[in-house]
């Protein structure tokens, strides 16, 4: 058996992830398993200070990139 199902990539918006089918079709319900993206094949989160994977990587760009941008600037 086969079934579509859409998959929008590079849109603004996702398709829905679960597609349910009416009675007449012989399955009932469809959902697209996506694994997640690691960078580097792990998410570093501290979990002991509960900073989430998306708050270690904000810290990891933002603190570099102001010191880099006082410099070029020379704003302090």
């Amino acid at each position: 058996m086969t079934v579509e199902k859409e998959l929008l990539v590079g849109q603004p918006f996702y398709s829905p992830d679960v597609e349910f089918y009416g009675d007449g079709h012989p399955i009932t319900s469809a959902q697209i398993d996506m694994k997640p993206v690691k960078f580097l094949g792990f998410v570093p989160g501290i979990t002991w200070l509960l900073m989430p994977p998306w708050l270690v990587a904000y810290f990891l760009i933002a603190i570099p990139s102001v010191s880099l941008i006082k410099r070029v600037t020379g704003i302090y």
